[in-house]
């Protein structure tokens, strides 16, 4: 979907809004000249600071359809959200998505990573840290990973997830008769 767009390719896709860590961003491709940022989706807070980068690409929202090939064209998966309340221990759909491509998972500490166990790296929210962590995950990455990665979001799914709550459920009716 993007050929045009150099390797190592880092993505955030989603709602562009308050609640990203555009700076950490910026600061970040401006340290790693060599690595492209592709961003995907709604644009609700200004960008321009950082899509003035040459290594820097917008694409606006995109049909959900091509999500899967933009997310598999893509080398790591970034989710630098700043660590604020409304975020704080929060689950975002798009760690999945990524996951469930097999891509590696950047975040910063605001998710609880228990939740992911080692599928995903939590980096703190300042660009060199993020930037080693993000190396990290390309200097590893594997088709075992990426298929163990893959595994794991399957058994994410909202069918999943509630089949084990109607078992648990079930266990405790059970439990009182």
């Amino acid at each position: 979907p993007i050929p045009q767009v150099a390797h190592p390719r880092l993505l955030v896709i989603g709602t562009f809004d308050s609640w990203l860590d555009l700076e950490l961003l910026r600061k970040l491709m401006l340290e790693r000249p060599d690595w492209s940022l592709v961003l995907a989706g709604e644009k609700k807070t200004d960008l321009d600071a950082l899509t003035a980068l040459s290594n820097v690409h917008f694409l606006g929202q995109m049909q959900l359809d091509r999500l899967p090939a933009l997310i598999s064209s893509c080398d790591v998966g970034l989710v630098p959200y700043r660590i604020e309340p409304f975020v704080v221990k929060g689950s975002p759909g798009k760690i999945y998505q990524y996951l469930a491509m097999g891509i590696p998972v950047v975040c910063t500490p605001f998710v609880d990573p228990s939740i992911f166990g080692d599928q995903i790296a939590v980096a703190p929210g300042e660009p060199v840290a993020f930037a080693k962590a993000i190396e990290e995950l390309l200097r590893s990455d594997s088709a075992e990973l990426r298929a163990a990665r893959t595994a794991f979001a399957a058994g994410q799914s909202w069918a999943t997830r509630f089949d084990a709550l109607e078992n648990e459920f079930a266990g405790i009716l059970a439990g009182r008769k």
